[in-house]
């Protein structure tokens, strides 16, 4: 699902100890940015612990945290570009959320923004085929005509 640049999104959501949850954003092409934040609410009864999900086919920049944890009130904000994509010219960033603290809870706001949706470069190579064609096709016109005076 994509999305128009600057379209900021946001929910609340409750992690159960015995169920992680995937927290996803939107696919963007080559050169698309988005903007990732996560809170843990100082309401929850435990911390959490956030695995990037690793696709090796698409590379972000800046690289994202392997694995890494949040206690209650804190936060974690990145700005994220996608530098290749091997998967139709576009990747999501997604992260696996999980309770630490056995039979607790964690209620986390999850945001975040695409402030640009980047270039679908799948589609540039028929443009540019097209273009060749073009030109090869009008320079042999070109020829016969001149063959012919």
């Amino acid at each position: 699902m994509a999305l128009n640049a600057n379209s900021y999104s946001e929910e609340e959501i409750v992690i159960e100890w015995d169920y992680s949850r995937l927290l996803e954003t939107p696919f963007v092409y080559v050169n698309g940015i988005v903007l990732v934040n996560v809170t843990l609410l100082p309401i929850s009864n435990s911390n959490i612990s956030l695995t990037f999900v690793d696709d090796e086919r698409i590379t972000w920049t800046p690289i994202a945290p392997d694995d890494f944890t949040l206690n209650q009130g804190e936060s974690y904000s990145q700005t994220f570009t996608l530098f290749s994509s091997a998967v139709g010219g576009q990747g999501n960033i997604p992260f696996m959320c999980s309770v630490i603290k056995e039979n607790s809870t964690a209620t986390i706001r999850f945001g975040y923004n695409v402030l640009n949706n980047g270039t679908n470069l799948v589609k540039m190579p028929y443009g540019i085929i097209s273009l060749i064609y073009l030109l090869v096709s009008s320079s042999m016109l070109m020829k016969r005509k001149t063959k012919h005076k």
